[in-house]
């Protein structure tokens, strides 16, 4: 007797939930392969930071090639450790924690935020919690500088994150953007375009603090505005960001394309 579709059904059926069970081990189980560890390696990396001379060690398999050149460009001391007296130990160690975690650690949890329906909102609080827009600027300056395009491309990352959370955008951030980045830098676009898509033009009025911002900043945003017309303000129209953030905002010159992470990338940057 020839095989039915029913008799197929009930093969594909059997091996998708063959499939599921091994998905659901992989994600719940405590054991994995070796190969899927994270690679330390042996080596360490000593950096002494800041004027205080603060050690911060790393394990150099985990610092992408073109960081371990922008640390080499230091100068090795005593062939023990590089001198990195301008930069901010405070920084470092997040970067530290985006190596070994993969996580961007921007939140304080010491800051205690006022309730949304709240009708006493503590100025502090206030400012306390919009200071986490500042520090991931912050981040995505000193990411660019080292050229960690997988580190920037996350701290952008969690830019949109904390605007869907919390359902507002930062309208101080003009100059910070602005004056460490060039034309066309993606976060310059990323900045403009929620102004545009969230605030809908209204970030670059009163009393918002970026109606004081560079003028390149104030005449993107109203070229963005005429750019989007209508659409801005209808609900049914996605956000940029929401149907292509990879294509307008991240940057992969070394890095693989998002959800290409088996394809090969060639380092281009290399004399």
């Amino acid at each position: 007797m020839g095989r039915t579709k029913f008799h197929d059904l009930q093969a594909e059926l059997k091996k998708t939930k063959t499939e599921f069970e091994a998905l659901k081990r992989e994600k719940e189980g405590c054991r994995v392969a070796v190969s899927e560890g994270l690679g330390l390696g042996d080596h360490i990396t000593v950096l002494s930071v800041g004027h205080n001379f603060e050690s911060i060690y790393l394990h150099t398999g985990l610092i992408p090639v073109q960081v371990q050149r922008w640390i080499a460009g230091h100068g090795l001391v005593n062939g023990l450790l590089y001198p990195l007296i301008e930069e901010s130990a405070d920084m470092l160690r997040l970067y530290r924690l985006f190596l070994y975690s993969g996580k961007i650690g921007s939140k304080d949890e010491d800051i205690v935020r006022p309730s949304p329906d709240s009708s006493a909102h503590d100025d502090e609080a206030e400012e306390a919690k919009d200071s986490e827009w500042h520090q991931l600027v912050l981040m995505y300056h000193f990411g660019s500088k080292i050229r960690d395009e997988k580190f920037v491309n996350k701290v952008l990352d969690a830019l949109v994150e904390k605007v869907q959370e919390e359902d507002r955008w930062p309208t101080d951030l003009a100059w910070d953007v602005y004056d460490e980045t060039k034309v066309g830098d993606a976060l310059r676009r990323l900045y403009v375009d929620l102004h545009v898509w969230v605030g809908q033009g209204s970030g670059v009025n009163y009393p918002y603090e970026d109606r004081d911002g560079p003028e390149q900043f104030r005449r993107d945003v109203k070229v963005g505005m005429i750019m989007a017309g209508e659409k801005v303000h209808d609900p049914e129209v996605e956000m940029p960001w929401q149907t292509q953030f990879c294509a307008l905002y991240h940057t992969h010159f070394v890095t693989p394309v998002c959800g290409t992470a088996s394809a090969e990338v060639i380092d281009l940057s290399q004399d």
